[in-house]
Formats: structure tokens, C-alpha cells, sequence
């Protein structure tokens, strides 16, 4: 009863004028010495929705508990850096720059003084966000020096994979991807999970249900991964997004304890004469990439246990 009453206060909070302070202070969550209050919950809600503009469709309920469970990972991450970071003397690292960059970039703002001016209308500051981002970018350098060594590429197998798809093409052609990844275990119903997921979809769309159930990194992004050459991604992918078209998604696609929902969302095709060795360390590079996304949700999960949780 204490969870379920401390979660409607929040709803109510959040829905009352912004001139109403009375509850910015109370206490939702506490992340071992970290804690989280209802003012924290609703500019994550802010920075969320400024990231991706989409969410403005979203209902205030689902929206106040993505901004939760946004921020409770944002704490566990956080702690767990603090073991060997000084977190907020990064800020103008070329990684947490270069992520910057490709954050205003995604929502079409060309520079930072544009993103800055666009981020004032969510009550958020350009520090704050970069604060934020360096979180991010530490922690994917922390999973990529501590498991690095363990991902394992069949480089020669992709070349000849590689090598075979090219023969039969005289094009190219770029696919603008999103993705949903649901974990998944063996006590759960696969048919209900993936009926849960398809309802979801067909109620607030794929990008929207990419922010409130996937796992995956670009869950805050709505899912959104970016243009991809078709010749970087797998065979396995390639069967199950071959006959799609935009606006198409796929089914559930197994991806060792994970499954992985892949949405074209755009689409265009090229003549052109493709590099061999470009394509073969662009597949490379997206298998790596899936790999560390993967070693970084069981770390994540591993943290976690050690971490109380109190709220």
C-alpha cells in the first residue's frame, strides 16, 4: 500500500499547475544514499519529452513512471561510476561532447546554442543535460574496457557472409532503424508478452512503447538507432526486415536471453560501388556494439542486487 500510495501522490502532484510547489520535495525513491523526490521525477519527465518530442502524446501515468524508472537507472549507474569517477569534471570530454552532439543532432538542432534555447522551454539547463550525457558516455566506457575482451567476432565468417550478399547487389540501400529489446525468462508466457508489446504499439506506438518497455540503450531515444547500411547488419536481421517496408515492423526476433523488435522507419536506395572492407568493419562494428549492449544489461542487473532500493 506504501508504493501504490507514494506513486499516486506523485500523479497528483504532477498534475496540479507548476506554480504548486507544495510536494516538490517528498521523497519517492532512495538509491542507497541517493535520493529522489517528486521535482526530480518532473524535469526527467521534461528532459524525456524534450528528447523526444513524441512523448507529448503519452499519458501523464505512463509518462510520470518512465521518468521514474529513467531516473532510478540514471542513480544505480551513477553509484557504481562514483567507485572511480569524479562525476561532473567530464563535461568537456570528447566523448561526452561527441554524445552531446549526437543527442540535438537526432532532433533536428543543428548547434548548441539552438539546442540551449530549445531546452529553456523545459525549464532544463545545457550543464544539467551534459551532466546527464556524462553519465551515459562513463558508463558505456566502463562496460567496453571490462568486457571487451569477451566479445567474440567471427571476422572471416562475416567477410565471406559479406562477400556473398555483395555479388547479389548492385545497390545500396540505407534503412533509418528503431528497436524495442524485451527481456525475457523462462517464467514468463511468450504469447502474452509479445501480445502485451503489439497492444501497447497499436495503442501509443512503437516509439512510445520502445521508451516504456524496451531495455535497451536507446529506449529514452524512442528507439531510435539511426541510418544503417543494410550491408552492416547480420543475415539474420537481413531475413527479417527483407520484405518489410516503412512503417513496418518486425516480429520478435531471438537474440540470446533477449528479443529484439525492429522497426523500418525510413528507407532509400543507392547505385553504388561498395567498399568491401567499409562494409565488412561496419558489421563488424554493429555486432560489437549489439554484443556490449547485451554484456551491459547483465552488469546493469548485477549492480543492481547490491543496491537498496527503498520507496
Amino acid at each position: 500500500m506504501k508504493k501504490i500510495s507514494v506513486f499516486l501522490i506523485l500523479i497528483i502532484t504532477l498534475l496540479l499547475s507548476e506554480t504548486s510547489y507544495s510536494y516538490e520535495n517528498f521523497i519517492i525513491h532512495k538509491i542507497n544514499n541517493e535520493i529522489i523526490t517528486e521535482y526530480d521525477v518532473k524535469k526527467e519527465a521534461n528532459y524525456l519529452r524534450a528528447l523526444n518530442p513524441n512523448l507529448k502524446n503519452l499519458d501523464i501515468l505512463k509518462l510520470t513512471k518512465l521518468a521514474l524508472n529513467s531516473i532510478v537507472r540514471e542513480k544505480i549507474k551513477k553509484i557504481e561510476l562514483e567507485k572511480n569517477n569524479s562525476l561532473g569534471e567530464n563535461l568537456d570530454d570528447p566523448m561526452v561532447l561527441s554524445t552531446f552532439e549526437s543527442v540535438y543532432k537526432n532532433i533536428g538542432i543543428k548547434n548548441e546554442d539552438e539546442f540551449e534555447q530549445y531546452l529553456k522551454k523545459f525549464n532544463i539547463s545545457i550543464k544539467w543535460t551534459k551532466m546527464k550525457l556524462e553519465i551515459e558516455s562513463l558508463w558505456n566506457s566502463l562496460i567496453y574496457n571490462k568486457y571487451r575482451n569477451q566479445v567474440s567476432i567471427d571476422k572471416e565468417e562475416i567477410r565471406k557472409s559479406l562477400k556473398k550478399d555483395i555479388k547479389l547487389r548492385k545497390t545500396q540501400k540505407k534503412i533509418l532503424l528503431s528497436e524495442i529489446v524485451i527481456k525475457f525468462n523462462s517464467n514468463q508466457d511468450f504469447l502474452s508478452l509479445t501480445k502485451m508489446i503489439e497492444e501497447s504499439i497499436a495503442e501509443i506506438g512503437f516509439s512510445n512503447t520502445a521508451n516504456t518497455h524496451s531495455i535497451s540503450g536507446s529506449a529514452n531515444k524512442g528507439g531510435k538507432i539511426g541510418w544503417i547500411n543494410q550491408t552492416s547488419l547480420s543475415p539474420k536481421i537481413l531475413t527479417e526486415i527483407k520484405d518489410l517496408v516503412n512503417g513496418e515492423y518486425t516480429k520478435p526476433i531471438k537474440i540470446d536471453s533477449n528479443f529484439l523488435i525492429l522497426k523500418i522507419e525510413d528507407s532509400v536506395i543507392t547505385n553504388v560501388q561498395i567498399d568491401l572492407e567499409e562494409a565488412l568493419n561496419k558489421r563488424i562494428l554493429n555486432e560489437r556494439n549489439k554484443q556490449l549492449d547485451q554484456f551491459s544489461t547483465i552488469f546493469f542487473n548485477r549492480v543492481k542486487k547490491n543496491i537498496i532500493i527503498d520507496g
